[in-house]
């Protein structure tokens, strides 16, 4: 049926009043609140306290949950699993490591994106001893002769195998210097200590050796299993890596 109206202004009022109504743009869930420190299993301690109670932002760690959380304040803002040191001591000829996540207060002194890992000496004690070799601390310059012929020294900053041929052989970066049923550690600063993949893209620096960091090990995170660091899945660590500062305080309990 056709409808008439005695004006332009009558004909558009209508239109207006039989136009559907627009839809109302759906409005965003609240936030769910994150479970903080508060929500700890583990036993209580003074540290734990000072983290809960401190201002501004922060990174908090439990050992004992083998979790990590950025806080603001009370409110967590995020939270990951961490693999945390597996309390282990190693001697080696009166020397000692012990493989514990330091308690304390911390601060991120630096982040470095695609990290190299120096190897300290602990790393060739300890695996010398699980594949049951020899170890040999080769120092620059060195030449130690192989059974089968040959010596193992360093050229360049490489650790390398030189042929009885005569022909140089160098170890490739991230490979261990192995010979027979030695283990040859290369010279401190040589090529060959710096290792890459070992600790993940991203690193935050807390001094003494002490590293948040990634690793390619996913199966120990959330475990104790590290040498006194801790270790996140990689976009956990990048997470932090973004939002946390150089300076920021980590209060580990």
């Amino acid at each position: 049926m056709l409808r008439r109206f005695p004006t332009l202004a009558a004909a558009l009022a209508a239109l207006a009043l039989a136009a559907p109504a627009a839809a109302q743009p759906a409005q965003p869930a609240p936030p769910v609140p994150l479970p903080g420190p508060e929500a700890s299993a583990g036993p209580a301690s003074p540290l734990r306290d000072q983290a809960l109670n401190a201002r501004g932002v922060r990174l908090v760690v439990s050992l004992y949950d083998r979790q990590v959380w950025l806080m603001d304040g009370r409110i967590a803002l995020y939270t990951a699993p961490v693999a945390v040191g597996k309390e282990v001591v190693m001697e080696y000829e009166g020397r000692v490591w012990d493989f514990t996540t330091p308690r304390g207060i911390r601060r991120v002194l630096g982040k470095e994106r695609n990290p190299m890992w120096t190897a300290p000496d602990w790393h060739y004690v300890e695996l010398a001893a699980m594949q049951g070799w020899k170890l040999v601390w080769l120092q620059g310059g060195e030449r130690v002769p192989l059974a089968e012929g040959g010596y193992v020294t360093t050229r360049g900053g490489r650790v390398g195998r030189v042929a009885p041929d005569g022909t140089w052989h160098p170890v490739e970066r991230g490979d261990e210097a192995v010979f027979g049923d030695t283990l040859f550690a290369p010279p401190p600063g040589s090529a060959n200590r710096t290792m890459p993949g070992i600790l993940g893209a991203y690193k935050l620096d807390t001094g003494s050796g002490i590293y948040l960091h990634g690793t390619p090990e996913l199966a120990s995170v959330g475990r104790p299993a590290t040498h006194g660091c801790l270790r996140l899945l990689d976009g956990d660590l990048e997470y932090l890596y973004r939002h946390v500062s150089v300076g920021t305080p980590i209060y580990i309990y």
